[in-house]
């Protein structure tokens, strides 16, 4: 079984990466027709995943469920993480949802290093760009 930390630190990097929702312009994609993944999209191995998922929210579909379980990752924990990539949907989502993805590392008492990190790395690389 993953730590949460392991999860966080994960979800963190890849998303800060990148650095905007998987979002079809009408609801969260767990992949979208861009590349992007959610929180649990980035769980989901490329063999498992199915088109028809993104039809239904985590916890509502068991093959779904059973995917995101068999992967080694807490199931309520990747469900925070996948509620937290889904609101909200603006032009500033990576600011509000940093600062969402601390306060729940705070609640669970896990580092935000990697967060840090990668935030720190995306900053670095819009500079030099």
């Amino acid at each position: 079984m993953k730590t949460n930390q392991e999860t966080f630190n994960l979800i963190s990097t890849k998303l800060v990466e990148q650095g905007e929702q998987s979002f079809d312009g009408v609801r969260c994609m767990y992949r979208d027709h861009k590349g992007r993944r959610c929180a649990a999209g980035h769980i989901l191995p490329d063999p498992a995943y199915k088109g028809y998922f993104e039809r239904h929210a985590l916890g509502t579909l068991n093959e779904l469920d059973d995917v995101i379980c068999a992967t080694g990752h807490d199931f309520d924990f990747v469900h925070e993480l996948q509620r937290l990539h889904d609101w909200p949907a603006l032009s500033c989502w990576l600011s509000i949802w940093s600062a969402q993805m601390r306060e729940l590392a705070t609640r669970q008492n896990l580092s935000t290093a990697a967060l840090d990190d990668a935030l720190a790395a995306r900053a670095a690389a819009q500079v030099t760009t």
